[in-house]
């Protein structure tokens, strides 16, 4: 009897190497997306900050100019977290993406390996 010889070994390895590609980006997708949390807690805190500074405190007087730059401050820090909440919504998009993706991979290289079973 001759043995059993699959001839999709080609395309297994392939599949295989296709789904270590898609983990290698899913985990990139992944470091962006936690760079992205981390700049938008960073900018929320500096949000906070400025909010404190400019609310008023009791017995403190501050001149009209100063008050004006903390409120410029503040418009232009909640810009930055507006725009650091935004890229980290595109980088769970990118993650889910990329998750997708690799899930694909993962079942192609798997279908091959139960018909080569």
């Amino acid at each position: 009897m001759k043995p059993f010889s699959f001839r999709l070994d080609r395309l297994l390895l392939l599949r295989t190497h296709s789904e270590r590609a898609q983990a290698g980006e899913l985990a990139r997708a992944s470091r962006r997306q936690e760079e992205h949390r981390v700049a938008l807690d960073a900018a929320s805190a500096r949000l906070e900050e400025a909010a404190r500074q400019l609310a008023p405190q009791a017995g403190a007087v501050h001149p009209a100019g100063t008050l004006h730059h903390l409120g410029l401050t503040v418009a232009v820090v909640n810009e930055a977290v507006q725009r650091a909440a935004a890229a980290l919504r595109e980088a769970d998009a990118q993650v889910d993406s990329a998750r997708a993706s690799f899930q694909q991979a993962r079942q192609d290289r798997r279908t091959l390996e139960r018909i080569r079973e």
